[in-house]
């Protein structure tokens, strides 16, 4: 299911905000700026989940080919599939629906807020057309009747005044002028934007929001240590703030602006902290404490590297696949098998005097040769394999007879990993249908070789490249026999 993924991803988030925590208060106790600290969070709780797998495929480990529609997302990994067990057992058409619901609530809710930043960028237009051009201690500022102080703009930064700051004195005008200064110098208007648009893209992943809430206030902690670097009365720059904040008024504007008070009480509180007995020891342990969350966030930046991406088409392999998804079952307890109980059978070539001595037996129908019916009845996946998580591969060759049946007593198996794979095709071979040959209009038997890989959800038989390999090792076994070889078959089930 994608909530399995969404919940890794947050996880991922929130260990990594954990992380940044540490980080910051390292850095703050040598009187060093934080921001990167949150950002490298940010950055890595978004980009990873989605880069993941074409990380992973880049790498060889590619998405599973067993993922033949939109939506349905595995992730093999012990903490995932931990999570994904505790959900509650659905019918896989259920799971399905839930997946598609998923991804359109996601889809309105990341075009809500990508709405709401339009809006939000619009009405700054509309005010920055109707503001007063003034000039504040030699720095050109828009002058408003309420909103300010603050800044906006990607590409040229603009500094918003409200009209009641001029009521102030000129020093604390100059402290005001200089905050939002350093702001634009910092880029903060620049950042501020682009974090917006980072939680639009995963709205649901409420880790992200935390460190945007914390990047935020790292960004005035910032911006204050800076202004305080030339204005050393830091009592008196609370007291500035704080009577900013009691006048400035409450706008809808906020995502767009490199300015928030949500926060004034934790930046009074850093910019008056006092220094630390031991600062030694202290960033040590928070070091320790990062390091430690960082190790925890690779456990699920590595299984989200097995995870096909949310929007992905099965890779088409020749000839084509018809993909068989097992039934989920509940587990049971029973032996693991880790190697095969009979060797490999293989056999050079086989013609049409293998398959019996009637002489009605094509190998080759120009007119119409025999073909698989879509839907009926394939090997069941044998369970203690499956348990197991041991994959394999058969090829057979049989008689198709002339109503689509097959002729059981014309089976031979070429190629074989383990007999319970060969066992569950002999149990599904009598239920079988076939479309049969046509020679001259008429229907006749025809040999035919089939190939089977039985495929666990996540191991080496996931991927495109495993498949194929595998298709390769069968129908090499065979040289150039000249007998109709059909569509493989590929039964995948969860481990």
């Amino acid at each position: 299911m994608i909530i399995t993924w969404m919940l890794a991803s947050t996880a991922l988030a929130i260990l990594l905000g954990v992380a940044a925590i540490a980080a910051e208060r390292a850095l703050r106790t040598v009187a060093r700026e934080a921001r990167g600290a949150w950002v490298f969070a940010l950055v890595g709780a978004i980009g990873w989940p989605l880069a993941a797998p074409a990380v992973a495929s880049v790498f060889g480990r590619g998405a599973s080919a067993a993922v033949t529609q939109l939506a349905p997302v595995t992730i093999d990994g012990s903490t995932v599939v931990t999570i994904g067990k505790a959900l509650p057992t659905l019918p896989p058409a259920w799971i399905a629906y839930m997946n598609g619901a998923l991804i359109a609530l996601w889809a309105c809710a990341s075009l809500l807020l990508i709405a709401r930043l339009v809006v939000a960028m619009r009405a700054l237009s509309r005010v920055e057309r109707s503001a007063d051009r003034e000039m504040i201690e030699g720095v050109p500022v828009l002058v408003t009747p309420t909103i300010g102080p603050a800044v906006f703009g990607a590409h040229r930064p603009r500094v918003l005044m409200p009209r009641w700051l001029f009521d102030l004195d000129a020093p604390l005008r100059a402290l005001v002028v200089r905050h939002e200064q350093e702001h634009c110098r910092a880029r903060d208007p620049q950042l501020t934007l682009v974090v917006a648009f980072a939680i639009a893209l995963t709205p649901w992943n409420l880790g992200v929001w935390w460190i945007a809430k914390r990047l935020r206030l790292a960004v005035e902690v910032d911006c204050d240590v800076r202004v305080l670097r030339h204005a050393s009365d830091s009592e008196r720059y609370s007291r500035l703030l704080l009577f900013i904040a009691q006048r400035q008024s409450h706008v809808r504007l906020a995502p767009m602006l490199a300015e928030s008070n949500s926060h004034l009480s934790r930046r009074i509180d850093a910019m008056n902290a006092p220094r630390p007995n031991n600062p030694r020891v202290r960033i040590a342990g928070f070091a320790v404490l990062a390091v430690c969350a960082l190790a925890g966030s690779t456990t699920f930046a590595k299984e989200l590297t097995a995870a096909p991406a949310i929007f992905s088409n099965a890779p088409k392999l020749t000839p084509p696949v018809f993909v068989a998804h097992e039934a989920l079952t509940p587990p049971v307890e029973m032996p693991v098998v880790r190697e095969p109980a009979v060797p490999v059978t293989r056999m050079p070539t086989i013609t049409a005097a293998d398959a019996g001595s009637d002489t009605d037996i094509v190998t080759r129908s120009d007119d119409h040769p025999v073909m698989q019916v879509p839907g009926g009845a394939q090997p069941r996946y044998p369970d203690i394999l499956k348990k197991a998580g041991l994959g394999g591969a058969v090829l057979v060759a049989f008689v198709v007879n002339a109503d689509g049946s097959v002729d059981t007593t014309t089976a031979k198996f070429i190629h074989v990993t383990h007999a319970l794979f060969r066992d569950a095709i002999i149990a599904a071979l009598p239920h079988m249908q076939f479309r049969p040959a046509v020679v001259n209009g008429q229907p006749v038997r025809q040999l035919v070789q089939a190939p089977y890989i039985f495929n666990v959800d996540g191991g080496p038989m996931s991927t495109a490249e495993g498949q194929r390999a595998t298709l390769e090792t069968l129908l090499s076994d065979t040289g150039s026999n000249g007998i109709l070889t059909l569509s493989v078959v590929i039964i995948t089930a969860m481990p």
